[in-house]
Order: structure tokens, then sequence, then C-alpha cells
């Protein structure tokens, strides 16, 4: 015959695995950016795009993320591996739902170093001729030094 005990000890084990299930499994949330580097002033860009070996960075001018250190603040990159990207180069605007930058910039300021678990980033790249490639790119998050 089963005890009370133990069917109290199962249904706490049960309701431990459901927590630790749902809690870990929650969906990452799509976001979308246009990196527009062709049609914005060279003064007025919120962004550079830069490779450096087999990654490609969008670096972003924020203080958005520690270390906030005087005048040298790192910027807010956002990479992708060359190797790791399938996407096609498209010929008209995706209809994404864009956020801006001062979304963007709110989002990270927010989350920070937990940006990953929360949200899922893709950027629109704008290209000559009206063409446009989207990639899906993680947060790199600045190292300081050891001493």
């Amino acid at each position: 015959m089963i005890n009370q005990k133990s069917i109290i000890n199962s249904f706490i084990v049960c309701m431990l695995v459901f927590m630790i299930n749902t809690g870990f499994a929650q969906e990452r949330k799509k976001i979308y950016f246009l990196a527009d580097t062709i049609n914005v002033n060279k003064n007025d860009r919120v962004l550079q795009i830069a490779s450096e070996g087999p990654a490609t960075c969008f670096a972003f001018f924020c203080r958005c993320m520690p270390p906030y250190t005087d005048g040298n603040a790192q910027p807010l990159n956002f990479c992708y591996w060359k190797e790791q990207v399938n996407y096609e180069t498209a010929s008209i605007k995706p209809s994404f739902n864009f956020i801006s930058w001062r979304e963007l910039s709110q989002i990270v300021s927010e989350v920070k170093n937990d940006f990953e678990n929360k949200y899922e980033l893709y950027i629109t790249e704008v290209l000559p001729d009206h063409k446009y490639k989207t990639y899906g790119v993680r947060l790199t998050i600045y190292r300081e030094r050891l001493q």
C-alpha cells in the first residue's frame, strides 16, 4: 500500500522537475536590426562593421555594457563567424519588424550579460545596389585583462 509520505515526495519531485524544465526552456525572443552604413552619413552612424580573422562584428558606439572606463569604453559588439553564415543576399528589404537603435540599446542596457539567454538578434546589413543580407549574431562580451 502506498503511504501518504511517498505520494507527497513524488508530487514534490514532479513539481521540481516541472519548474526546472519550464525555467530553462524559455524561448528567446527574436529581434531584428537594420544596419545601414551605405545611406547614412559617416558622422551620423551608430555602428561600424569590421572583420577580424573568422569573425565579422557590428560594433555599436555605445556605453551600454561595463566596463565604463573614461573615454575608453568598449564598443558593443555583435558578431557572426563567416563559416557559419548561410544567408542569401536579398534584392528587396526583408519585411522584418526592425527595432530602432534606441530600442536595441535600451534592451542591452537592461539585460546586460543575460542578453543571449533572452534574445536572438538578427542584423540585416544594407549592401550596395539595394541588396540586403541578414545575419544571426551573438553578443561578444568584453573581458578586462588580468593585471
